[in-house]
């Protein structure tokens, strides 16, 4: 699942085509993950955002924000790093044949045997070889506009 929804191949069909999917949001605050995110001197774990689009999404932010540990950046070095403060999604080229096999034989299936399972196998596979141990994390850097 985690495969899929990273590479896109689950998203709904509008994700393809979001008019939202540019720097200019519509809500007061939009939370989500920094790729990209350059130097910074909050841990590696760290690495959320908080773009600020409003005045209310200020207010509400400024309740929260002692809760959090906190480094401002760029919008700048955001958009950069996020393919959504840009464009929509692109469609990818595993969609097509997941659908086909999710019609006939439901979600769970079509994740397991078709190419999305078979890289997820693949990355498993790599992955113990390696073994890889991945390091969780929460944290943000906020943006101010």
């Amino acid at each position: 699942y985690c495969y899929a929804f990273a590479k896109g191949v689950i998203f709904r069909e509008n994700c393809y085509h979001c008019r939202y999917a540019q720097s200019k949001r519509g809500g007061d605050i939009t939370v989500g993950d920094f790729w990209g995110l350059g130097k910074t001197s909050l841990p590696p774990k760290f690495k959320s955002l908080v773009l600020i689009n409003t005045e209310l999404g200020q207010k509400i932010w400024g309740t929260c924000m002692p809760q959090f540990t906190v480094e401002q950046r760029t919008v700048e070095e955001a958009i950069s790093g996020n393919s959504q403060l840009r464009n929509p999604s692109e469609i990818p080229s595993l969609r097509k044949a997941f659908l086909k096999r999710y019609r006939k034989k439901g979600f769970t299936k079509a994740l397991r045997y078709s190419a999305v399972g078979l890289k997820t196998m693949f990355l498993r596979l790599k992955h113990k070889m390696m073994r890889h141990k991945a390091s969780g994390g929460y944290g943000l850097i906020i943006l101010r506009k």
